[in-house]
């Protein structure tokens, strides 16, 4: 019997400690802030937000690296094939350039540093340069392509009595096809990165009215004159800003590796070409050392680093140092 009320003692004795312990859980619900539920509630969706935010981070980054990684083939695919693009050249280009006046400068840079190949025989021939070192030396039968001639016959003529092949293209000068003499012949075509009949230059002091040229690609002219199966001994370029559509697709044709000699005036006047192409005239330049271009001579005709009236103008001759033959 003392057993018993003994142990009804202790359950009552446990019931009451429960109903107590209850109570008091029930009054700290009572007596919580409703601010703090607010703020308790705040701090977990900023920690669900967080955690959202750190799994889209994850997946971008992944997607970054990716891309990246595809862009890396592709450029080791374009080195193989000896074509680089002004895409896939960024991608390997450490400085990252994203401005307009960072690739004028390396541009302007590139041009006026000392020479990248010391050449031992630099020869005149009429206004421009030619590397006669026995690696690169011009003999007949040569292949010469002079584009931009206004009234300077001089470096055509020149090489046409050296006993070259010479191809002479301008069509700002109204002049039909004709055989200037044995050697040399003009073409009424431009140089451009397409081919068209219907082109319109820009207006400047060559061009005082609008008109229409026609306009061809490298390539489309090689095959037309049938030298496909020839290289060029001396590329020439001279037409006022239309060189850097000539030269981006010249790079992506891969036709550098049939160009020994290469001479080319750049101009980067204050109208046009527009600043932000600055960046993939960069990267096309880039891509045509990748292809052997190294520069033996330069001379610049204006250089004006203001903001308003920005203008570079600049012979400078390459000889191609992976050139094999055909």
């Amino acid at each position: 019997m003392k057993n018993q009320i003994s142990r009804m003692n202790s359950f009552e004795d446990w019931r009451e400690k429960q109903q107590t312990m209850e109570e008091s859980v029930h009054s700290r619900n009572l007596d919580k802030n409703p601010q703090t539920e607010v703020l308790e509630q705040t701090v977990k969706n900023m920690e669900k937000a967080l955690q959202t935010m750190k799994m889209k981070m994850q997946e971008k980054e992944v997607e970054s690296k990716q891309e990246v990684e595809a862009l890396r083939n592709q450029l080791n695919d374009a080195r193989a094939s000896g074509k680089v693009s002004s895409r896939t050249q960024n991608v390997k280009d450490p400085l990252r350039i994203t401005k307009w006046w960072q690739a004028s400068s390396l541009l302007k840079w590139d041009w006026e540093k000392p020479p990248e190949y010391t050449c031992g025989k630099v020869v005149m021939k009429g206004n421009w340069h030619i590397c006669n070192d026995s690696k690169f030396e011009v003999k007949p039968p040569c292949l010469v392509y002079s584009f931009g001639i206004w009234n300077d016959w001089s470096f055509d003529d020149a090489m046409g009595a050296f006993g070259c092949e010479v191809h002479s293209f301008d069509p700002s000068i109204g002049l039909k096809p004709f055989d200037r003499s044995k050697n040399v012949h003009f073409h009424d075509l431009g140089l451009s990165g397409n081919d068209s009949d219907m082109y319109v230059p820009t207006k400047d002091i060559y061009v005082k009215k609008t008109t229409t040229w026609k306009i061809r690609r490298l390539k489309t002219i090689m095959e037309m004159l049938g030298h496909t199966n020839r290289h060029l001994d001396v590329l020439k370029i001279d037409i006022e800003t239309s060189e850097w559509p000539a030269v981006k697709d010249i790079v992506e044709s891969g036709l550098f590796s049939n160009v020994r000699q290469f001479s080319v005036e750049w101009h980067l006047f204050p109208e046009y070409p527009s600043r932000p192409e600055f960046i993939g005239f960069y990267a096309n330049v880039m891509a045509m050392k990748e292809q052997g271009l190294r520069t033996f001579r330069s001379s610049f005709h204006t250089k004006d680093y203001s903001d308003k009236n920005f203008r570079v103008q600049a012979d400078v001759n390459y000889v191609n140092t992976l050139y094999k033959g055909i």
